[in-house]
């Protein structure tokens, strides 16, 4: 499996007033490559786009 990612998320969390918004996310994705996510509303997609863009902090986890 090729470990050169663009971008690498392991197990990233993100809880807000004790409400968990995120829950051990873990995602590979690769340079050149298009990716788009889909979810109802209120399921997190923003909370993950803050996270991957580093304008918020994830309670655990990295990026």
């Amino acid at each position: 499996m090729n470990e050169n990612y663009y971008l690498k998320v392991e197990n990233l969390s993100k809880e807000i007033k004790n409400a968990r918004i995120l829950n051990n996310i873990n995602l590979n994705l690769n340079k050149g490559k298009i990716y788009g996510f889909r979810g109802k509303n209120g399921s997190g997609k923003t909370m993950l786009f803050r996270a991957l863009c580093g304008l918020i902090k994830p309670t655990e986890g990295r990026v």
